[in-house]
């Protein structure tokens, strides 16, 4: 089951990429793909994302932003690159 929800991350992730490709002020695509990126432990993504939505709607997206560098960040140090960890 966990294998099948990956693979409809995957494709809900790719067809929001193509949304947002035409149009990058599509705010509702731009929500739900930095929430899947965070759900698929893609935290680099995430946090990208969420900066961005972050300037669109902090109120909707302050907590998720938050984890999203919370986990990116203990990802990093787990990983040992503590100079990108630090930035």
């Amino acid at each position: 089951m966990k294998a099948q929800e990956n693979g409809e991350s995957v494709k809900a992730i790719q067809l929001y990429e193509q949304v947002l490709d035409n149009n990058p002020n599509h705010f509702s695509a731009l929500f739900e793909i930095a929430d899947l990126y965070w759900e698929s432990q893609k935290f680099d993504k995430a946090v990208d994302i969420y900066t961005r939505a972050f300037k669109v709607n902090p109120v909707r997206t302050g907590d998720n932003f938050a984890r999203s560098l919370l986990s990116y960040g203990r990802e990093l140090l787990l990983e040992k690159k503590l100079e990108q960890a630090a930035i």
